[in-house]
């Protein structure tokens, strides 16, 4: 009897195991990978064309360069980034009670890098929430 007891304990064990009739990954979920995703992305493109002037991780450098992370100039405002990066800067602006006055050059980067570099600084920087899309920079460069 036992070995007729084993025999379906494990029948059931391999049926259970078999991957058939898996559940769905709930749709928050997916978004949310999808936007860390995105963030990565964003995450890399920073590295490459921002970093160096702001710090890896937007802390900013000295009195020349301001600080992105946890930034009072950025915070809640997705378009004064976007049009910092498709526009430039020149001349005096003041970042968390601190004034910086240098040039800033308007990006290189296409409509989609410029959103998702946004949506990085936005939300892995300042705890924010943006879903900034190419076609809103792309409004933002027409301005």
């Amino acid at each position: 009897m036992n070995k007729y007891c084993l025999s379906a304990l494990l029948l059931c064990m391999i049926a259970g195991c078999s991957g058939q009739d898996r559940a769905e990954e709930p749709a928050d979920f997916q978004t949310a990978s999808a936007q860390q995703t995105e963030w990565s992305v964003g995450e890399q493109i920073y590295q490459t064309n921002c970093a160096a002037c702001h710090g890896t991780n937007g802390e900013g450098k000295g009195d020349n360069f301001p600080p992105l992370a946890q930034s009072d100039y950025i915070a809640g405002k997705p378009q004064a980034v976007i049009q910092a990066m498709v526009k430039g800067i020149n001349g005096k602006i003041t970042v968390n009670g601190k004034t910086y006055d240098n040039f800033m050059p308007a990006s290189v980067l296409n409509d989609e890098d410029t959103a998702q570099v946004t949506n990085y600084i936005i939300n892995r920087l300042n705890n924010g929430n943006s879903n900034i899309s190419a076609a809103e920079v792309a409004a933002e460069r027409s301005k």
